[in-house]
């Protein structure tokens, strides 16, 4: 994970949604509201712990455990927008994922 890179777009008033990657090291600062209903298990802000991590990416950055309900598959976002609901920004990653599919198809 480039966190780093991810940084640089946050340093532009861009944002961005990527899988988190396993084992990542953080603290929760504030758990934001749930809405199980709709897949969202659990809706974070965090700070990295690693060392590297947190100097590559100093800010929170928001944490999203999303069980998508057709699939039954559960994912894990990292996003620095913190304004979206989570299920829209789980609904942006899985529309990703169609943009590729029909680029590289």
């Amino acid at each position: 994970m480039d966190y780093k890179r991810l940084y640089k777009i946050d340093q532009f008033d861009a944002f961005f949604v990527t899988r988190a990657k396993e084992g990542m090291n953080f603290r929760r600062v504030y758990s934001h509201a749930k809405d199980i209903k709709n897949g969202v298990l659990v809706d974070q802000s965090i700070m990295f712990n690693n060392y590297q991590s947190a100097k590559d990416y100093p800010k929170q950055i928001r944490r999203i455990k999303f069980k998508d309900n057709e699939s039954g598959k559960t994912f894990i976002f990292l996003t620095n927008n913190f304004t979206m609901k989570a299920t829209d920004i789980a609904l942006l990653y899985k529309y990703r994922w169609g943009v590729e599919l029909f680029l590289n198809g």
